[in-house]
């Protein structure tokens, strides 16, 4: 049965209607590559601060464990030094050794690895397993962020996450000295507060290992 010129205009229609949503639904590729790296600036810049200010380290924090040919390398170090004074030449010969011997004359190096890398995965369990670490505050920008995505999202609740990252770091840059002091302290007092809960907390750490010995 063939269909009536008013059936295929309705489909026709339906049709133009679905393909308007799915090209609305997808932002233009130029603004959503430039949506991300407003965010991206800003996400790079609070990394690189708290890389310059990460000075809070655990004392406790497990070392990475030391590799079967670096454990033989330690070990024969002071007899290599002895014979041989240059440092290249000393890494070459460890090298040379370790490559010429056999799997039995490995096993040990092996097997001392082995142990290192599971004292540290213990060790590290234990730490993120412990509810009574402090955790760490956001930056100025992080706090900006949650306030300003909460506002936007209720004045527009359609708002992609790319264009809302993308407003919240344009706003952020629009912020003058004294709006960003505002954050800048409120994350500053954070910050000082997690410091000496931190210290505190590896105090205790440091008396319960003692105490364990």
């Amino acid at each position: 049965m063939s269909e009536t010129e008013p059936e295929k205009k309705g489909k026709n229609k339906k049709k133009q209607d679905s393909e308007k949503k799915k090209k609305k639904k997808r932002p233009c590729a130029a603004y959503a590559l430039w949506c991300k790296d407003q965010w991206n600036e800003e996400v790079d810049e609070e990394i690189k601060k708290k890389k310059k200010t990460q000075k809070d380290k655990d004392p406790l924090k497990p070392k990475r464990s030391l590799l079967a040919f670096s454990i033989n390398m330690n070990k024969r170090q002071a007899a290599l030094v002895e014979q041989n004074n240059n440092v290249p030449e000393i890494g070459k010969i460890a090298g040379e050794e370790w490559k010429n011997m056999s799997e039995e004359q490995r096993k040990p190096y092996e097997e001392k690895t082995k142990e290192k890398h599971h004292e540290k995965k213990k060790q590290k369990d234990e730490q993120k397993s412990d509810p009574n670490k402090p955790k760490r505050p956001a930056s100025s920008f992080i706090l900006f962020s949650k306030e300003m995505r909460k506002n936007l999202v209720q004045e527009r609740p359609e708002i992609s996450n790319a264009t809302l990252n993308a407003l919240i770091s344009v706003k952020w840059k629009e912020l003058n000295e004294t709006e960003k002091e505002i954050w800048n302290n409120i994350a500053a007092n954070a910050m000082n507060a997690y410091k000496k809960e931190m210290q505190e907390y590896n105090s205790q750490k440091i008396g319960v290992c003692e105490t364990r010995v």
